[in-house]
């Protein structure tokens, strides 16, 4: 096995991961929540989670779009695809790359 990790979007989305990893047939490993850098009370849970060896980090985040994108039960998770990544800490590239396209100084906004 293996570990990924991904991010919800906003916090009452973390009631539907428990069914999304069902669909998947991976195992929850650990569950934590995060705040965003710009509002601190906007909160998001970030899920790691072991996946079979066989699966590449792609391979597994297709098989994830699919399931999100083909179940109404998970209209507008797609941030949990978009933040898939291998290990232990979501990839927020995705964000980075908003704040740079606003016009926002990043640096103002790493850890």
């Amino acid at each position: 096995m293996q570990l990924m990790t991904f991010r919800t979007e906003m916090e009452c989305d973390n009631k539907n991961i428990p069914a999304l990893l069902d669909a998947l047939a991976v195992q929850l490993k650990v569950q934590r929540e995060i705040s965003d850098r710009l509002v601190p009370s906007y909160k998001m849970g970030v899920f790691t989670i072991e996946v079979p060896e066989q699966y590449s980090l792609e391979s597994f985040r297709d098989s994830m779009i699919n399931i999100i994108e083909n179940d109404e039960r998970f209209i507008d998770m797609h941030r949990c695809h978009q933040t898939l990544n291998i290990g232990l800490e979501p990839d927020n590239k995705w964000y980075t790359n908003a704040l740079i396209r606003a016009g926002i100084d990043i640096n103002n906004f790493q850890k």
